[in-house]
């Protein structure tokens, strides 16, 4: 016979104490992970409002703060752009619409059919963008041909741009590579002037002289082009007689030692250009070799024309070397053009030629007057470029 088992009164208690036990610890789980979430989640909130701070540069700064400071970047982005002062009318009064209960302000840039624009405008948007200016509204008419954006600052005031297109304004969409001559004699302070020119300057230097490395070193290292500047015979004066000479009773060996050695000489070299020259130049045997010898080498070729019946030109493209013409020299000591007019005239010229090449010479003067005429013509539309950029196209 089976006895049926009955559970006692403290068999009952433990085990719904045990299902109390287990009800309990698992509301306290669950209760522990909802604080959990809620708090993970504005921990998150703060923290990714802190980054876009930090990120954007928001902060706790007065909206003149903000507007002194998109200021400041406006005019960075017209010195970069090479935005001329004369172009942009009612920004002096910015500083008095950031200060005061003005309202609104309206800025207004004319600009040449040829200048660009949209770069411009982009560039302006970014700056925007960046200094928490809300862009309310912007507008393009293509004739005539005028565009306009609007941007809301924190404070609620406005600030208008209108960009017109003038066509009497002056701009010079042409490339100038600047050469100077004669490098390698010294090292002073006029070729520390050249190295500091805002734009790049192609730097000829001659074979076999004292400090021709040196210089070929700092150029390079300045992210200038350098070509050796290589003596050839000339009509009547004397050129130097060095071992690094181009002279027309010289045999394809005898080139070929001059090329080598200047290689060598002149470390970095793109090609040559010719110091002097007046009659090698023309004469037909002694370039037809001397172009051999310059493929070979890989090296382009600048006729300076020193010479007006030089044929180093059209041998070194029959024989398929890179090369180009010099358009003028701008300090030539025997004339009474200044450098500024020399350049002024090769600028207003672009129209027509598109590129040009102008050469000068290893002195200070040269140096002063090119620091400041370089920066001025490229406000007007005019790019100083390496010769290495004409030699590609």
């Amino acid at each position: 016979m089976r006895r049926k088992l009955r559970s006692t009164p403290t068999a009952q208690y433990k085990s719904k104490r045990t299902f109390q036990t287990k009800i309990s610890s698992r509301l306290k789980w669950i209760v522990f992970l909802v604080i959990l979430t809620i708090g993970m989640f504005y921990l998150n909130r703060s923290f990714t409002t802190l980054m876009q701070k930090i990120l954007t540069g928001q902060d706790s700064k007065s909206p003149t703060t903000d507007l002194s400071r998109w200021s400041n970047n406006f005019e960075k982005v017209l010195s970069r752009l090479y935005v001329p002062t004369q172009w942009v009318n009612g920004f002096d009064q910015f500083q008095r619409f950031s200060n005061s209960a003005v309202r609104e302000i309206t800025i207004e840039i004319s600009f040449p059919k040829e200048f660009s624009i949209h770069k411009l405008i982009f560039s302006i948007l970014q700056n925007s963008k960046l200094d928490y200016l809300q862009l309310v509204e912007s507008y393009e008419e293509l004739l005539p041909c005028r565009f306009g954006i609007s941007f809301a600052c924190s404070n609620g005031k406005l600030i208008q741009i209108k960009f017109s297109e003038d066509p009497d304004l002056a701009w010079y969409s042409g490339r100038i590579a600047v050469v100077i001559d004669d490098f390698g004699y010294k090292i002073d302070e006029s070729v520390q002037n050249f190295l500091s020119l805002p734009f790049p300057i192609t730097f000829a230097i001659i074979p076999g002289t004292k400090f021709a490395k040196q210089v070929a070193n700092k150029a390079y290292r300045a992210k200038s082009d350098v070509l050796i500047h290589l003596p050839m015979e000339p009509l009547e004066s004397m050129v130097e007689n060095d071992g690094f000479t181009v002279f027309t009773n010289m045999s394809e060996k005898q080139l070929e030692e001059v090329i080598s050695k200047s290689i060598a000489a002149v470390p970095h070299a793109i090609g040559v250009n010719n110091h002097m020259g007046s009659k090698a130049t023309a004469d037909k045997r002694t370039m037809a070799r001397l172009m051999r010898i310059m493929k070979k080498h890989k090296l382009h070729f600048l006729d300076s024309v020193t010479n007006r019946r030089s044929i180093a030109y059209p041998f070194a493209i029959q024989t398929g070397v890179l090369a180009l013409k010099m358009t003028t020299y701008i300090d030539n000591i025997y004339s009474s053009i200044s450098v500024e007019q020399k350049l002024e005239a090769v600028v207003k010229n672009l129209k027509k030629t598109k590129t040009a090449i102008v050469i000068g010479h290893d002195n200070q003067k040269t140096a002063k007057i090119l620091a400041k005429e370089m920066i001025r013509w490229r406000y007007l539309g005019v790019t100083f470029v390496r010769l290495s950029e004409l030699f590609e196209n």
